[in-house]
């Protein structure tokens, strides 16, 4: 069972925790602590010979600086009971087709053991046509569940045909008097083959975050689903590729494979995680009964949560200029006592609609530094940005050690980032094109960015969406020729140079603009997306010149050949 070391605010070092204390059993071995880490979890265990009682595990923090930024880590209470018959549970078999399988049979320890046991599983008696997937079960330290499953045959003749039978399991290793099976002895039934393909009834998303989903399914019957979770217009997996969990997919669809079990109950919920914010998904399942017959291929569409916007704020600095590599210092010098990665504070570039309190001048004495702090949309553990801004206020302390000239009066304010998305106020357009770049121009109302993306027209099977194509991507998120250029002045003529491309190709290239958020714009609705049309021009070059060598090595040749025949016959 997992236990946690929490801290109060994500961790502004990477750290690592060792136990001090002899007799027990750390999992891992090291605790490493990551920059942005709130909860860490580990596992202690103990051999069966240690003395029932209280003890206090003591732990040093490896990697904290001088003057340390962490107190102490408190000691770990941990308390030793003596239990014993800690009970191994074995699922229900459910009755097997005949010619069919048994689905995955799970077999669960409450507590897992410190060193390890197994379980032998045997046929209680010789039956003909059946077979276990597995011959033994192994539970190693900290392991928890394991499973197997029953297959039969349908060439048996009627003659051999068991519609009952049984398995033994004997429990083993060196942690087994700890514990105790439920039952030694479980057994199945055979039943008649099924011909219905399951169904799945319907779906609900019970919970969303921004980097995890949890999706429950009512299905007609019991069956092994199997899933794959990729980016919204990835290709559709057929059942095969479902059942198998291949060929890999193109990383750029940031596929997941996986399977579950739908019970007797017929529902079953699905929890998938390291997800990323405000990105579309979509969930491919395929459901496999006991006598093998697949279901159709499902989609269930999901988009994970928004990610939080940015926060703008302000430093001021007791000195009348601030160099480069001050200021990079001031953006380091943040993250570091906010515990963030160094890239979710920059520096703000344009002020696209500033509350008055933040309308901020430098004077000949102080020096005004406007920063944003950029959310990580793979992580849920943060508040939002506003808030963390505002924390600097109780960490003046820390600041002030780091950078000296930091006025410690200077109340930080700070705001969201104004939503906003762009708009063209003219229609993009082409500018050039030669045997493998297209050049096009565009401009935006406001500060951004401008995407586009080259598709070859024969494999355009639908337009790319707004998400595709500011991350490089076609309409099956396949990767293609792209560019993009930030907008820094609006209504200004920005252009665009697609290279890579294939000589004497017609193509479809897709234009979109996005906000000027730092990290991750706002992207304009897919709705405007603009479609252009070019041909690049065809390569001949190569081809006339191999055509015009050898026209005139020949050529050169026979006038050879014919000098030659003349001097011989004139001599």
């Amino acid at each position: 069972m997992d236990v946690y070391f929490t801290l109060e605010f994500p961790s502004q070092l990477n750290l690592t925790l060792k136990p001090m204390t002899e007799g027990f059993s750390i999992l891992p071995n090291l605790v490493r602590i990551k920059v942005g880490d709130v909860k860490i979890p580990f596992r202690v265990s103990v051999p069966n010979t240690f003395t029932e009682g209280t003890y206090q595990i003591l732990w040093t923090t490896i990697g904290d600086l001088v003057p340390p930024v962490y107190t102490p880590v408190k000691n770990s209470t941990v308390v030793i009971t003596r239990n014993t018959s800690i009970p191994i549970i074995i699922d229900p078999i459910n009755r097997i087709p005949f010619g069919g399988w048994s689905l995955p049979i799970y077999v669960y320890v409450t507590q897992p053991p410190d060193i390890g046991i197994s379980i032998t599983l045997n046929f209680k008696s010789s039956y003909q046509g059946m077979e276990l997937s597995k011959s033994k079960l192994d539970f190693r330290a900290g392991k928890f569940v394991d499973n197997f499953s029953i297959s039969t045959w349908n060439n048996i003749t009627s003659d051999n045909f068991v519609s009952k039978g049984s398995i033994v399991f004997i429990l083993e290793g060196v942690n087994a008097p700890m514990y105790a099976l439920s039952s030694s002895i479980v057994d199945f039934y055979i039943t008649a083959e099924q011909t219905d393909q399951p169904i799945m009834y319907n779906y609900e998303v019970t919970g969303l975050g921004k980097t995890w989903l949890n999706v429950t399914v009512n299905v007609s019957k019991i069956c092994q689903a199997y899933y794959l979770l990729a980016l919204a217009g990835s290709r559709v997996p057929t059942f095969d590729e479902l059942l198998k969990g291949e060929p890999p997919r193109p990383s750029s669809e940031k596929a997941m494979f996986g399977s579950f079990t739908v019970k007797s109950t017929l529902m079953a919920s699905l929890y998938v995680s390291s997800l990323v914010a405000q990105t579309p998904y979509e969930l491919f399942i395929g459901y496999l009964d006991r006598s093998y017959n697949p279901s159709q291929v499902y989609k269930i569409p999901i988009t994970t949560k928004d990610r939080f916007y940015a926060a703008d704020f302000s430093l001021r600095f007791l000195q009348s200029t601030l160099t480069p590599v001050e200021r990079k210092h001031a953006r380091d010098s943040v993250a570091f006592v906010l515990g963030l990665q160094e890239y979710q504070v920059v520096e703000q570039k344009y002020v696209i609609q500033a509350p008055k309190s933040r309308v901020l001048q430098s004077s000949q004495t102080s020096t005004i530094i406007n920063l944003q702090i950029v959310e990580n949309p793979g992580s849920e553990v943060y508040p939002q940005p506003r808030v963390i801004a505002l924390m600097l206020n109780q960490r003046k302390y820390q600041l002030t050690a780091r950078m000296p000239t930091l006025d410690p009066s200077f109340v930080i304010s700070a705001s969201d980032f104004p939503a906003y998305r762009p708009s063209f106020p003219n229609v993009p357009y082409i500018t050039g094109f030669d045997f493998s770049s297209i050049t096009l121009a565009g401009q935006l109302d406001n500060y951004g960015w401008l995407y586009a993306v080259a598709i070859k027209a024969n494999e355009t099977y639908s337009m790319p969406t707004s998400y595709q194509i500011a991350n490089a991507l076609n309409a099956s998120n396949v990767p293609a020729p792209w560019a993009c250029v930030e907008v820094t002045q609006a209504y200004q003529i920005f252009t665009l140079n697609i290279s890579g491309l294939s000589d004497g190709t017609k193509y479809n290239i897709f234009v979109v603009g996005g906000s000027a958020h730092p990290g991750y714009p706002d992207l304009m609705d897919s709705k405007r997306i603009v479609t252009l049309n070019v041909t690049t021009l065809k390569d001949e070059t190569v081809l006339f010149l191999d055509l015009d060598l050898a026209t005139r090595l020949e050529f050169t040749l026979g006038v050879m050949l014919s000098l030659l025949a003349f001097m011989i016959s004139f001599a």
